[in-house]
């Protein structure tokens, strides 16, 4: 049964896919206290040439809302600026997103429907959220508040 399940599910990301390019796969976390749940692109890497894009520890739907819009502008303009903070992705009173690259091992830990996809062989950008006062995860005093669990999955130092 699992075997058809997931081959079942292999053939839908294929088609959607090869359908618009890419699609995205909402994996829900396990509480508030452990693993957050995380919303990643599959197809970036084959279709755009851009790597894959994790967000990680917001709202499934809004961080879904946070990739679409990133793709519609790797589409437009190609891959994204990494490491500069980039507007109009969140509420105007959320703050800016950064795109980080992603260690290898966590993009393939983090993003397991993208490892699948494209064998292995695709880099990962974690896209990170400010808190309510414009702190990011490597600022100090960066309060990530009570509904928030974005882990930072980066290997650069900021």
């Amino acid at each position: 049964m699992k075997v058809q399940y997931e081959t079942g599910a292999k053939t839908i990301i294929k088609k959607e896919v090869e359908k618009k390019g890419w699609t995205s796969i909402l994996i829900q976390g396990g509480g508030r206290k452990s693993t957050p749940g995380v919303v990643h692109t599959v197809g970036l890497t084959a279709t755009y040439g851009s790597p894959e894009i994790l967000v990680a520890g917001m709202d499934l739907k809004a961080g879904e809302r946070v990739l679409d819009a990133l793709v519609a502008d790797i589409r437009a303009e190609g891959a994204p600026s990494v490491g500069e903070k980039l507007t109009g992705y969140l509420p105007a009173s959320a703050g800016d997103l950064v795109l980080l690259d992603m260690a290898d091992d966590q993009a393939r830990i983090w993003m397991p429907v993208a490892d699948w996809y494209n064998g292995g062989q695709f880099s990962g950008l974690q896209a990170i959220w400010p808190d309510t006062r414009g702190r990011y995860p490597w600022d100090e005093g960066f309060d990530p508040g009570p509904d928030s669990s974005q882990p930072l999955l980066t290997p650069r130092a900021h």
